[in-house]
This record gives C-alpha cells, structure tokens and sequence, in this order.
C-alpha cells in the first residue's frame, strides 16, 4: 500500500478524477477540533487545500446553497446523489429526505431498530445504508420507502464487524468494517459475500476511482 494522506480523515468524496476529503488538522489545548479540507487530483498528482465551500458543493452538488436550509450539518448529514438532481438525505436523528432546489419530494425516517445509518449510496433505485452498531446492510425501496432486504447481523463467520463504509461498483458492495479490519464485497443480484481485503488496522472506506483503490484507515488514505 502507498499512503497519500497520513492524519484522521473524517469524510472522503469522489469527485472526477480524485478525491476531496475533511481532516482533523489540529486539537486545540481548550479541547475544540480544528477540520480542513483537501483535494487530491490523480490525474495531475496535483495537492491542494480547499475551502469548506468546495467540499459541501463536492458532497452536496451545485445548488448546495439553495439546500442549505434542510441540511443539518455538512460533516454529519448523509448524502447520496439521485437521478434527475434529487439528493437522499438523513441526519443524525434519522430524519431522512428526499430533496432537489426546488422542492421536498418525500420526508420520514431510516432507521434500523433503534439506530441511525453511518453510510449510505443509492444504487438501482435503492437506497442501501450502513447499521454499524447492529452490523447489517439494509436496502431501501426509493418508491415505497420499505426494507425490502437485509444482509448481515450474524455472528458468523461472514458477518459484518462494526462496519462503517459503503461503495458500490459494477453490481458490487464494498463494505469496510472498522471492527474486523477488513473490506466484504457482496454481490448485488446474488448476494453472495467474500472477504476482499484485510488491513492490520480499522477500515473506514474504499473507493475506486481513476483507476486506482483507495482505502481510507485509521492512520489515514492509501492507494492499494
């Protein structure tokens, strides 16, 4: 693995053909955190620090201004892109929406039990979110707004570990697992599961982009 980042990153986006990530860049004496941004080009191998701006419009989109009254926070508030410029929103309450500039096209909630996703990515008209404390994938019907299906929550063997993270790529789920160190990729049609990587430390996220991997642990961001 090669790192590209070493420091406690606490959210990464894909944005074309790189990345923009939040970090933990101090913590002061009187105990309050101090975040930055970056954007990492691996077209031009190109560094640069950025504003809070680039990265709410990078996870938001564009109209992220207009929005900005119906989203909590932007280090907190889970996103996931729709068709036709709506956004998937859920906040840390799991009050959860459905919403583009110009209107709310749904409201409620997503829970799973007692507990409010850590992840979420919109996939084949689906919402699948992340349960960490239970350990399970939940798939959502964006029509009906149901759980129409549920992976894991097994002590098993190949159960989830506290995880954390989800990508979705050629009908595949990556799931990072904080708790087991390792990455679970799940078949979207067949479901079935096999472990696809193991690190020596927690796992957050993965991520495939201008031909590379990414994996975003405890220590920081690695290419793979």
């Amino acid at each position: 693995m090669k790192p590209i980042f070493e420091g406690e990153v606490l959210e990464t986006l894909l944005v074309q053909n790189g990345i923009v990530f939040a970090y933990i860049a101090e913590k002061t004496n009187d105990g309050k955190t101090v975040v930055a941004y970056r954007h990492i080009n691996f077209e031009s191998g190109r560094v640069t620090t950025v504003t809070k701006k680039i990265f709410q419009l990078s996870k938001f989109g564009p109209d992220y201004a207009a929005l900005e009254p119906n989203i909590g926070h932007h280090l907190t508030t889970l996103c996931a892109e729709m068709p036709e410029g709506y956004r998937f929103l859920v906040e840390t309450d799991g009050t959860a929406k459905v919403i583009d500039i110009n209107e709310i096209k749904w409201t409620g909630t997503l829970l799973y039990k007692d507990e409010v996703p850590c992840a979420i990515s919109y996939f084949n008209n689906c919402i699948w979110a992340v349960f960490k404390k239970y350990g399970v994938i939940v798939k959502f019907n964006i029509n009906s707004f149901r759980e129409e299906l549920r992976i894991g929550g097994s002590r098993g063997e190949n159960g989830f570990s506290l995880p954390r993270g989800i990508f979705i790529k050629d009908e595949d789920l990556y799931i990072s697992n904080e708790g087991s160190m390792k990455i679970w990729k799940v078949n979207s049609k067949t479901y079935e599961t096999q472990e696809y990587a193991e690190f020596e430390e927690p796992v957050y996220g993965y991520f495939s982009t201008a031909n590379l991997e990414l994996a975003v642990l405890k220590s920081g961001i690695y290419v793979l």
